[in-house]
């Protein structure tokens, strides 16, 4: 897209830059990463902060390389808290869940939150965690490959990332039930049709297309924006809470060898 480019910050698994007050967050690596690396996952939530409070930033838009989201990033995490238990390392095994669980929680509290139109451009496999902290954005755009996947059936182990509490908001707790419960897959026309993609745009001009398509929605200025946000329904208070029972519900699954968390 034209105009002046300037990179705000670059991370060790983000850039993130800004043109004409639309901010475009890169993510190039696995996001589970940021859980673990408690110096990069810092950098990330305090360049999400600056721009919130920036005067030129009117939207920010997340995009995420196509191999971040994936389910092998999920199964990886939940092998690597497996071997820690099987080992007898609990602390160490609690440490890591607890790390990672509060990386999660801390974005999608400040997304809940956040003062800016957020909108998450998404590419590849979505596994659950990364499903969940998608339904915090206002809106969310897709190519046509995109695919959310309940992982965490195929894994054996409970939903993270709050998707538990969105997902009934957006498609009714029933219909959100038999995915949670059974699993598999959601494509991106069909989750386009449940509500929970916005719009489809191509892939070959994805971010291009995706800037332009905010452009639009903020043509009339961000007064409006700003206010409507406010009013549509958020129950940050709860879903906190919501968030809290999460991970102490993987907590106590942890140390039972039996189950899988």
């Amino acid at each position: 897209y034209a105009g002046c480019r300037r990179v705000l910050a670059t991370g060790m698994t983000f850039e993130c830059q800004i043109e004409e007050g639309i901010a475009c967050i890169r993510l190039r690596r696995g996001a589970f990463v940021l859980g673990t690396d408690l110096e990069e996952k810092q950098h990330v939530l305090d360049v999400f902060e600056e721009l919130e409070r920036s005067d030129e930033v009117r939207a920010v838009l997340l995009f995420n390389a196509a191999d971040a989201y994936t389910r092998r990033e999920h199964e990886h995490y939940v092998a690597s808290l497996a071997r820690l238990r099987d080992s007898v390392h609990w602390e160490q095994a609690t440490m890591l869940l607890e790390r990672q669980d509060n990386a999660l929680d801390q974005y999608a509290l400040l997304a809940a939150r956040y003062d800016k139109l957020l909108v998450s451009c998404l590419v590849g496999e979505i596994a659950t965690p990364f499903f969940g902290l998608s339904l915090t954005s206002d809106l969310r755009l897709a190519v046509p490959g995109m695919s959310f996947h309940l992982s965490h059936v195929d894994l054996g182990v409970p939903p993270i990332g709050g998707l538990g509490f969105l997902l009934p908001r957006y498609i009714g707790r029933g219909r959100a039930a038999e995915y949670l419960l059974s699993g598999g897959a959601i494509d991106a026309h069909a989750a386009r049709d449940l509500g929970l993609v916005n719009a489809i745009l191509a892939s070959d001009s994805f971010e291009t297309d995706c800037v332009a398509w905010v452009r639009r929605i903020l043509v009339s200025g961000t007064a409006h924006i700003t206010a409507t946000r406010r009013l549509i329904y958020r129950d940050v208070e709860a879903f906190g809470a919501y968030l809290q029972e999460e991970s102490k519900l993987r907590r106590q699954m942890l140390h039972q060898p039996k189950n899988r968390f």
